[in-house]
Parts: C-alpha cells; structure tokens; sequence
C-alpha cells in the first residue's frame, strides 16, 4: 500500500476544520499522513490542529507566519514523505472511501489521479464527475485540457493525487507572488511531465466543496495587478509549451478581470487605490483579442475603458449576473 501524504493549508477554519481533520481520520484506506499547516491562524485553529497532532501520530503540524495559501501548502510539500500527495482546503472535506482508488492496481502506473466532486452550494448539491477512465496518450490529454481547464474540478488542486516523485523531479512549487488562479499554473506545470490520467468515477469516494464557506479577500491592490499580469504571462507560457488551445483561458482571464474589479469597487478604499486598479486593468485588458469575445465581453471592455470609476460597480453587477 501506497503512502498518502494529505495536506491541508488553514487559515483562521476553526469552524470547519474538525470536521475536515475528522473526514480524514475516518478514510478506510489508513496508509497516510496528514500534514496540517497554519499560516497565522488568529482563531483556535492552532490550538485544534496541536489537539489532533496529540492523539495520531500519522498528523504532522506546522506554523508559519500568515504568508498564503501557496506558501502553506509549498511548506506542506516540503514535509510530505508520502508516494502521493493530496491537497484538501480546511473548510471541505472528504468522504469515507476518498482514499481508495490508490489501492486500485490500475494506479500503478498512473501519474495524476482526478476524485469526483460534490459541490454544496445555496444548501443544494450539485455532482461533478466523470466516467471511469483512463488517458495514456498525449493527444488525448491534450484534448481533455483544451476544453476543461478552467472547469472548477480541473483548475483546483484538491479532489487529486499528484505524485510526489515528478513534483520532487521538475522542482514544482505554488508560485507565491500570484494570488489569482495560481492553481491553475501548478496544475499546467505539473501537466508538462505526466504521461497518463486516471479519473475515478464509481472507484472513489466523493471530495466535498463547500462554497458557501469560501471566504474571497482582496487586499494588496498594486501588488495584486502585477500578480495577475504574472498569472497571464506564464500560463500563456504553458500553453504554449503544452500547444493548448488559448481561447478559453483569454476569455476566462477577462470575466477574473471583472470579478475582481468588482469586488474592489464595493470596499470602501481611497479613490487613488480603486483609480489605480482600474487603469491597471484596462491597460491590461487591452493586451487581449477582443475580436474572439462575445458582445457582452466588448461592452464590459468599453465600460472598463471609458466609465468613471464611481459608476463601475453596478455595470460589472449586471455583467456578472446575465454572462
């Protein structure tokens, strides 16, 4: 039996977390570590994670400065001792048998394994999976990316098994200075050096997502619009390296554009600070072609462009909403 190195970033989840510390002692499949990282929790999540780590030797626990997601799970990396490494967000959690597709002699040779998904959202669930199957040639997995990259299970890092010993390899790491879409660039890394897929379907146990839960925080505003120039440029790199397809992620970029000028419109910052994203994202915006937008994407570009910044907000409102 294979070793499960299972590593959960946490951040301020003293809510949520026993239950998701708790889905993981519970797996049916015992061979693992789970590595808990608490990236400057100012709640009681350190003193849960000191708990647990007290009554399983399989729980190892790190404390860091509060330095991000990425960082947390680069050091949960770092840690790991496991074949397989999986990443869990501390608000989800998983289900009992989550674990046991690794003890499928199919996986033998398999470099990235995808787990189904279920999405709690509005206090309804919503299945995302796939049929059992495996993708062993790089047209197919080409295929695959070129129209799934950014469905949520595919851009994420959890509800997978990446095998450490490519991750170790290739000296793959969450670039830190991006905090948009930086999974998906780890993923698209990691993509470059995999031979084959396996998706789970029936085989496995469910990961749980849940969204009400998520909490999104727009802070750095300079730092963040050269984070997402950052993100552009090297996921474009990638898929140019992969010879992906790019239409989708140029157009998802531009909707992440949105959603995030969005949000910095309804904080009650300084006017200086909203006029510098706002510049910083139509410079931007311009880079890309427009011609392959539809026309509620050449509209929002125009109103980026031209409207004041005090009147953004209820456009991109509208924007968001009938997309």
């Amino acid at each position: 039996m294979e070793k499960i190195s299972i590593i959960i970033p946490i951040y301020n989840a003293e809510k949520d977390l026993k239950r998701c510390i708790d889905s993981v002692l519970t797996q049916s499949y015992q061979n693992f570590e789970l590595i808990l990282i608490n990236d400057g929790s100012k709640d009681l999540s350190g003193m849960i994670c000191q708990e647990y780590a007290q009554i399983d030797n399989r729980i190892k626990y790190f404390c860091q400065d509060n330095s991000g997601v990425s960082a947390a799970r680069n050091l949960g990396i770092k840690k790991s001792t496991g074949t397989w490494i999986s990443f869990i967000d501390a608000d989800d959690y998983i289900e009992p048998g989550y674990c046991d597709i690794i003890n499928q002699k199919e996986t033998s040779d398999i470099d990235w394994i995808f787990n189904d998904v279920t999405i709690i959202k509005g206090g309804k669930e919503y299945k995302e999976w796939k049929e059992y199957k495996i993708l062993s040639t790089e047209k197919e997995i080409k295929d695959f990316w070129s129209i799934s990259l950014f469905d949520l299970v595919c851009q994420a890092p959890w509800a997978k098994f990446f095998r450490k010993s490519i991750i170790e390899k290739h000296h793959l790491e969450f670039d830190i200075n991006i905090h948009f879409k930086e999974d998906v660039l780890f993923n698209l890394e990691y993509l470059k050096h995999i031979h084959s897929m396996l998706f789970s379907g029936h085989f496995a146990s469910q990961y749980v997502y849940c969204t009400e839960e998520k909490i999104l925080e727009y802070k750095k505003y300079k730092c963040e619009a050269k984070g997402i120039t950052r993100m552009r440029d090297k996921i474009a790199m990638c898929f140019m390296d992969l010879g992906l397809k790019n239409e989708f992620f140029e157009r998802q970029l531009f909707f992440t554009f949105t959603k995030i000028e969005h949000a910095y419109l309804k904080r009650k910052d300084d006017e200086d600070r909203k006029q510098f994203y706002q510049t910083s994202a139509q410079k931007h915006l311009e880079d890309l072609c427009l011609k392959k937008f539809r026309l509620w994407d050449q509209w929002m570009y125009l109103a980026f462009k031209h409207l004041p910044h005090s009147l953004l907000s209820p456009v991109a409102s509208l924007y968001l909403k009938y997309r």
